[in-house]
Formats: C-alpha cells, structure tokens, sequence
C-alpha cells in the first residue's frame, strides 16, 4: 500500500496546480463505469476534480487495480462525453483525459474542470431535475429543484441586480438617501460630470434605474431598490429582508445572548451606515498621511469595512434567508445567503472577479465605499495578516448555499513557534512556516490544511511539503492513505524537545496562571497514586454507560477502557480543549497533559489518544516535563519498562515513592 501511496502523490505533484486535488476512484472493469457519470456531474457543477478509472478505495487507500484495453475505454470515453443524452455538457476536452502508468498498470486519468457559470447545470440521461448532482465532502448527491433553479437563475446573462422592476418607480426610493448618497459622490468625486444630473438621469449613469430602448421599459433597478429603496417598497418586493448585527461579549458556551443588536429591514446604503460604526466601536484611530491627507483607518478598519460590504454585495437576495453579522471576544463572523461564484483560490488570489450584483458594487465604489469588483476578499486577507492573526477561514457555500468569513483573534505564530523555528535553523516562507507549526500542534499536516491557512493552489501547497520532506523535516504518516499526510521528522521532534526544555525550565518555581490551568476536583488528584474515586459520583453510570456516552474511542483507548474505569470520562474531557484545537500554546498544552496524569498514570499511547496526537509527537514532550519534575515515572527504577506510565505532580508537591 505505500508503493501505491508513493505513485500516487507522484501523479499528484504532476497534476495542474490550478485545480483542487480532490480525486475519485473507479473501478471500471468492464467498460466505462455508469457510477462515473453522476461523479463527473457533480464535479462540474462544484468546484472541478479528478477522475481515476482503475483503482478502489479500501480502508487502507485506495488500490490500484488498472483497466484492461485502455486506448479503446479512452476513446468510448470521449465519444459518450459529447452525448448529449448522456451528460449534457461536454465537461471534459480531449486533452482532459489520458492513459496513464502506475507501477506495472495502466490507468485513465479525466480532468473535470469546474462548468462555467452559464453552462450550469450540467446533467445527465437528459433530464435536469433528475440528474443534476453536486459534490459534498462525503460524494455525489442529487440535486433538489430548488437548487435547480438556483442554478438556472445564476446561469443567466443578466445581472440579477440590474433587473428593471415593475410598477416601482422614484417615487418608491427613499429621497434623503439619494440626497446623502449622491452627496458622497460628489465628494469623492467634486469634478465628475454625473453631479450635475437630476435624479433620474444620476441613477441611470449609476445603475439605479434603466431605460430598455429595444422593449420601451424604463423603471427603477434591483440594485436601485436594494441601495436606496423605500422599506416597504422592499419589502414588496423582498417580503423577508433582514440584515442582522449582534454584539456578543460573552465567552463562548455560555448562553448566546446579544448586548447590541441592530435589526435592518430597510436599504443597503443605510445598513452600512448603521452597522459599520458599531462594527469598529472601540478600535484605536491611527495618526497617518497619505499623500498628504491624513487616512483614520487601520488595518482592522480595512478588513471590517470590506467584509461588511462584500457581505451587502454579494448576497443573494432572491433567497429568503438572513444576513447575519456578529461581533464577539474571539472576532468577527460574517454570513450572507449565496456561494462564491468563483473558485477558492480565485477568490483568494482576486485573479477572477463574478460579482453576482456588479450594479450594487459599482454603486459602492461610486460612493467611496467598495473597491473594483474582485479586490475585496485579497485586501481583507492580506489586512487581517498584517496584523498578525491567522488567515481568515472561509467557507466558500458549497456545502450549504451560504457564504461565511470568520476573522478572529488567534495570532498566526505564537512567541514560542517563533523560538522553535529559529531552532531549525532556516529562513522560512510564510507557508513552510505554517506547514511546519500544523504539524507541530495538530500532529500532522496535509495539502488540504495548508492550503486552508495560505491560499495557495494546491501544487504550491504540495511543493511546500515535499520541499519539506526533502529537507528532513517532515515525514510521510504510514498508513494515513490519501490524500498523504505528513508528521515532524526527527530532527524537528529533536528542536521540539530542546525548546520544550527551555519553555519547561523558564516556568519551574513560576505560579500556573489562573486562566490557562484547568482546575479537578480534589478527589481526582488526591488519588493520583492510589484507587481512583469518581469525582462524579454514583450519577457517571456503568461502565457500559460511559462508553456509549463517549462514542467511538480510538483503537488503542478501546483496550484501556477496562484499565481506567470511569475516569476515562474526565480524562476525555479534560483532553477536550487540546483534542478539538488544531492550535494551542505549549503553556496550555502542558498544563492539560500534568492534570490528565495527575488523575491516573497513563502511558504515551494513552495521552497520545486522548490528545488526539500520535506518540511519536507526544514523546519529546513527555521527556521535558518528566525532566523538569512536572511528571515523574510510574517505575522509577526501569524508564525504559514497555509498561511505563506518567503521573502528574501537582504544584509544589514533591514526588512521592510510587
């Protein structure tokens, strides 16, 4: 199985970086595969994929299984491909597709570019609503008639926004908007020729009202009633608009109640006006010239104001759904009804721009307040990364047909990630960085998850790994399957465990800080050495209870189940905050590892496990802590005994003979 791991990562790194690298297997053993046309659907209608006919999946990864007369299957291949009864676009060129060479078997291998836009959406056996299909983390799945229609609707070559309404005409825009909004204009703009036009003829120059020569129809626009409309006008035509803003300062799990809210019904222009303020109460103006005139805005300012309006600009507004905009202690969460119309690297990147109302962001940059159409999410990334945090996390609508951006108050490298990288002894990219700092905290790192923290196309994100590799720092995860995943290597563990020593010794006779300790009850670190009492008394259950309760354990927890009784459920707990976090600083990380050893000796496999880590991570850091006299062997006398266990040494207490 690593033999087809290794050719498969090599057939990988000589894909196009352009494209994801999500891939399906087929069998195809008697011919073109009737499975593979759903797939190839589905692919089309998402974000694009690749096909491999001749290998399976299996627990292990997939297998290399080879088709037999694969010039010939090729060619049926292309022929159905432009069988319109078949599949009703033909997703795949000639050069998509080709024969390929796996170890000693011959494979077909189909680039599925995604469909553009106004070819959506692609079907097949020549009926739409019964064979549209769109691809979810897990697969294929068919497509409901809404989404059908969502689809039909976007395909057409008619900006949404830019729709003539009837019956709506000046009289149902709200008058002290269009005077407020074209004052900004002019003011940004005090020589532009459109200030000297009436209204009606201002808002055709803007897009918010059109004259239709060839059908003689003439009235107020979509983006003109959206921007500027009246609320009930509006709501006549949008019976639910909502845009909604919450102030949240509660810490996460406590009850989600809202400090500040503000309810819009009404136009976008005003949305913004009442938002944004609120958006950035409290953040420190900057002194700072530009050209001469002084600019108050900050880099928080920036990345906020362009995601509030790519939030206005880029919703689907024939959708019912709400806007939500929420501002917590952890950042700033912004979610609008519709998907990216574009790719996730090209959103990203800001290569290609499909605005799915370019009359509204027109509208916005005539007043000042939106750049050109496509800027948007690189400025707020690029914002966002200027001031240290870790990218933003974007959730592009694939799976629901709604568009998230989550911008929060994690730094990217913590001071000690830092320390440890210069460890290494190299000057490091930002991706190689973060490559590294994944693996570091999360055990391992993949090209999905680093592309997730860079952006970057799917070849630069496995250059960087194999780069990686190469130099010895990280290493090919056995039997992960595929996609390959990567661990630190040796001489990274070796800069781990030197830098844990020092973290280690700096904090001996230092007090644990209040908030980053986890605090058990009495009972559990009292009966660190001997019988375990459950600090949750008779109410925690059997045994039996337990187990179910917890789900699915790992394989080498399963065996221990027995040995830990009902403990096992407070150490499960207890490894919550670090099992589910990709990230946590080694201050935190360690405190968690003395507490779960302080509630019964456990070995590295077992701590492994409940961390969600793999031993050979947890190790280095084990030694530290022993070294340091937080924990101490379960058998001082044999270290090295193959039934070695850890305890934990809880404040200044001195270890005991155990």
């Amino acid at each position: 199985m690593a033999d087809t791991a290794s050719l498969l990562e090599a057939l990988a790194e000589r894909l196009d970086g352009g494209e994801d690298l999500e891939m399906e297997f087929k069998a195809a053993r008697n011919g073109v595969p009737k499975d593979v046309w759903p797939t190839l659907s589905a692919f089309a209608n998402t974000q694009g994929g690749w096909v491999l006919l001749g290998a399976i999946e299996s627990d292990a990864g997939p297998v290399i299984t080879g088709v037999t007369d694969a010039s010939g299957l090729l060619k049926t291949l292309n022929d159905m491909l432009r069988n319109s009864q078949k599949i009703s676009y033909p997703v795949c060129g000639v050069k998509d597709a080709s024969v390929e060479v796996l170890g000693d078997k011959q494979v077909i291998l189909i680039r599925v570019p995604a469909a553009p836009r106004r070819a959506r959406p692609v079907y097949v056996s020549g009926n739409v609503y019964e064979g549209t299909y769109v691809r979810r983390h897990a697969g294929d799945y068919r497509c409901l008639k809404p989404e059908v229609d969502r689809m039909m609707r976007e395909a057409s070559d008619v900006a949404s926004d830019a729709s003539i309404l009837p019956h709506v005409g000046l009289d149902d825009l709200d008058r002290n908007a269009l005077s407020h909004f074209r004052q900004r204009c002019q003011t940004r703009n005090p020589a532009d020729p459109k200030n000297g036009y009436d209204d009606e003829r201002f808002l055709q120059a803007v897009g918010g009202f059109r004259h239709d020569k060839e059908t003689g129809e003439k009235g107020v626009t979509v983006a003109g009633l959206l921007m500027l409309g009246t609320d009930e006008a509006i709501r006549q035509w949008r019976p639910r608009h909502l845009i909604d803003f919450r102030i949240v300062t509660s810490e996460p799990g406590a009850d989600d109640r809202w400090d500040d809210r503000v309810v819009w019904e009404g136009h976008l222009f005003g949305a913004f006006e009442a938002i944004y303020p609120k958006l950035v109460a409290d953040l420190s103006i900057p002194f700072r010239l530009n050209h001469g005139v002084r600019t108050d805005e900050s880099q928080t300012h920036v990345a906020l104001r362009e995601a509030l309006i790519n939030l206005l600009v880029h919703a689907d507004y024939a959708e019912t759904s709400a806007s939500l905009i929420k501002r917590t202690p952890q950042g700033y969460l912004f979610r609008n009804p519709g998907d990216s119309r574009v790719s996730h690297t090209d959103l990203l990147l800001g290569d290609r721009s499909d605005p799915r109302n370019p009359t509204l962001v027109r509208m916005f940059r005539f007043a000042g307040l939106a750049d050109e159409a496509g800027t948007g999410m690189p400025k707020i990334i690029h914002a966002w990364r200027a001031l240290g945090f870790s990218p933003p996390q974007i959730d592009a609508g694939s799976e629901r047909y709604e568009f998230t951006l989550d911008l929060r108050h994690a730094h990217l490298l913590a001071e000690e990630d830092r320390a440890w990288l210069g460890r290494l002894g190299a000057h490091w990219s930002e991706a190689e960085q973060l490559a590294l700092v994944l693996a570091r905290h999360s055990g391992a790192v993949d090209n999905a998850s680093l592309r997730k923290h860079t952006g970057q196309h799917a070849a630069d994100a496995s250059k960087v790994l194999v780069q990686l590799r190469g130099q010895r720092l990280l290493q090919r995860l056995e039997g992960a399957g595929w996609p390959p995943r990567y661990t630190l290597a040796p001489a990274a563990l070796e800069a781990e465990a030197d830098d844990e020593m020092d973290s280690a010794q700096g904090q001996i006779g230092a007090e644990r800080d209040s908030k980053l300790s986890i605090e058990l009850p009495a009972s559990a670190k009292a009966n660190a050495l001997g019988d375990y009492t459950n600090p949750l008394g008779d109410s925690a259950g059997s045994l039996g209870d337990l187990r179910k309760s917890l789900g699915d354990l790992p394989p080498s927890l399963e065996g221990s189940a027995g040995e830990l009784g009902p403990a096992l459920g407070t150490l499960w707990e207890i490894a919550r905050m670090v099992r589910e976090s990709s990230y946590q600083p080694g201050s935190v990380r360690d405190e968690i590892i003395v507490d779960l050893c302080s509630v019964a000796p456990l070995s590295v496999t077992q701590i492994a496990a409940l961390l969600g880590r793999s031993p050979d991570h947890i190790r280095p850091i084990l030694r530290t802590l022993t070294t340091t006299g937080r924990l101490a062997y379960h058998i001082p006398e044999r270290p090295s005994h193959p039934g070695q266990r850890y305890v934990g040494i809880s404040g200044d207490t001195t270890r005991a003979d155990r």
